[in-house]
C-alpha cells in the first residue's frame, strides 16, 4: 500500500487494485445492466440527480470481488482485524454534475474509502477539506482512496465527457 497526499489525522491513503482493468470492466458493466432494477435504491437527491446508487451486492457479484480485496486493505490501514460491516454504493455523474460537500461522522465508521471504475479526463476531482486546508486528489481508474469519514469533501464538477463511476464504501464495527 502506497501514503499518498496530507497523512495527518488520516487524511488519505490511496494505493491502486491490481486486476483493475477487469474488475472495472465487470462493475461498469453490473452498474449499467442493474442501475433501474427494482431492487436499486438512490439516495441525496441534489441538483438533479441522486448522488447515491445502491446496488444489492448479489446482482453485482463483482462488488463482492472488490469488497474482498478492499477489506484487508482497510484493515491494514486502520490497524484493526476485527469483524467489519461496510456500506457500499455507485457514485454516478455525468457531465455538468457535481458530488456536494458532506461528511461520513454520522455513525460510528472507522473509514470512508472510494475506488474509481470509470474517470474521463476533466471529470471532478475528490476535493478533502481537513482543518490543515483543502486537500483536491485527481481520480485514475482503479485506484482506491481511504480518508478519515469525518473530514469533510466533494467532488468537483465533471467538466469532461461521458460517465464518471466510482463505488464509495464506508467501514465500521460489525453490528451485533
Amino acid at each position: 500500500m502506497q501514503d499518498w497526499g496530507a497523512r495527518s489525522e488520516g487524511v488519505c491513503v490511496r494505493t491502486r487494485l491490481s486486476d483493475a482493468p477487469g474488475l472495472n470492466r465487470a462493475l461498469l458493466t453490473g452498474y449499467l445492466a442493474h442501475r433501474d432494477h427494482p431492487q436499486t435504491c438512490r439516495s441525496h437527491y441534489f441538483a438533479g440527480r441522486f448522488e447515491n446508487v445502491y446496488i444489492p451486492e448479489s446482482l453485482i457479484p463483482a462488488l463482492s470481488r472488490l469488497l474482498g480485496v478492499v477489506r484487508p486493505v482497510v484493515s491494514e490501514a486502520i490497524g484493526i482485524a476485527a469483524a467489519m460491516r461496510q456500506g457500499v454504493w455507485f457514485n454516478a455523474m455525468s457531465p455538468g454534475q457535481r458530488t456536494t460537500l458532506h461528511s461520513h461522522d454520522g455513525y460510528d465508521e472507522w473509514i470512508s474509502a472510494v475506488y474509481y471504475v470509470r474517470v474521463p479526463s476533466r471529470s471532478g476531482d475528490l476535493v478533502l477539506h481537513p482543518p490543515e486546508g483543502k486537500v483536491a486528489l485527481a481520480p485514475r481508474e482503479g485506484d482506491l482512496l481511504l480518508f478519515d469519514p469525518g473530514v469533510p469533501h466533494e467532488v468537483g464538477e465533471h467538466l469532461g465527457r461521458g460517465l464518471r463511476l466510482s463505488v464509495a464504501m464506508n467501514f465500521g464495527p460489525a453490528g451485533d
